[in-house]
């Protein structure tokens, strides 16, 4: 067998895969922009394009274990973070509208162990597209996050995100994040 055949269907998977993920990232570009114009949907071919050109190019120096993102679980995960996002959106502007007593902003810090340095880099960031919610650092699994209000303190710790982000990558199960001292998510 000719080497050209016997590599073939390894190159057409990686560009199935190159296809799927780059459709799957641009329109999660087109949702978040929310712009349709010709100048936003090019920077959004040529953005996704690009990330997906240095992914494939610097594949060959991933350390081990850093995990490749299941696209058929990556997809479901958009979707369920955009509901997220919506919902905690509402939450947001009601505390805002009617703020009497709800609107307690407080740091919480926890450690949430994740199954490669990438989920715990898309948990921080989707900690962060969720309203209400913002990531300030995060080091060694440690993450610092304010957050608007009590309850939405509980939610990041006591969610599901964690765990669904954790699946992307791994069926390993993850441990329900721990806060760590002086981070009380009801105190103020």
């Amino acid at each position: 067998m000719k080497e050209s055949e016997t590599s073939r269907p390894s190159v057409r998977r990686l560009s199935v895969e190159a296809v799927l993920a780059w459709s799957a990232l641009f329109v999660m570009w087109v949702i978040l922009s929310g712009k349709f114009d010709a100048f936003h949907l090019g920077c959004g071919v040529v953005t996704v394009g690009a990330l997906i050109w240095m992914h494939r190019a610097l594949e060959p120096f991933r350390p081990h274990g850093s995990g490749e993102i299941r696209l058929r679980r990556l997809v479901p995960y958009m979707f369920w973070l955009a509901k997220e996002m919506l919902v905690a959106a509402v939450h947001v502007a009601i505390v805002i509208l009617r703020p009497k007593g709800r609107l307690d902003p407080r740091l919480i810090r926890f450690e949430s162990e994740q199954p490669t340095l990438l989920n715990a880099v898309i948990f921080g960031h989707s900690i962060t597209l969720t309203p209400g919610t913002i990531t300030l650092d995060l080091e060694d699994d440690r993450y610092l996050v304010h957050a608007l209000t009590p309850g939405v303190a509980r939610d990041v710790i006591e969610g599901s995100m964690h765990r669904r982000v954790a699946r992307l990558t791994s069926d390993r199960p993850v441990a329900t994040p721990r806060l760590l001292p002086h981070s009380d998510p009801t105190a103020p």
